[in-house]
């Protein structure tokens, strides 16, 4: 599991997201209807943030940018969850660390 991305308390950052398609049909996020989820890192029943919407990178359509607004959020870690549509499918790709820091 790579490195949690750690992000300052009080910040506005996006968390880039780096989406694949093995068998190489999806070539942009570009209208997927892209969304994300948050959790605390240790409940799984919570959610703090549910089906927000999300950003891609324009220079490369494959990378969700969900905007993490660490102000309402506690120091701590986090797992952040990304959806979208690539028809007839809906992924549900996860998780993804983050943590805030002071």
């Amino acid at each position: 599991m790579p490195a949690p991305i750690v992000l300052a308390k009080g910040t506005k950052q996006y968390v880039p997201v780096k989406v694949s398609d093995a068998l190489a049909h999806l070539t942009s996020l570009s209208g997927a209807d892209l969304r994300f989820d948050v959790f605390k890192a240790d409940d799984d029943e919570t959610q703090i943030w549910d089906n927000l919407t999300c950003s891609y990178d324009i220079d490369d359509e494959l990378i969700a940018l969900p905007l993490i607004d660490t102000a309402t959020l506690d120091e701590g870690m986090y797992k952040l969850f990304i959806s979208f549509v690539a028809s007839p499918e809906i992924p549900y790709l996860g998780p993804f660390f983050f943590r805030v820091d002071d």
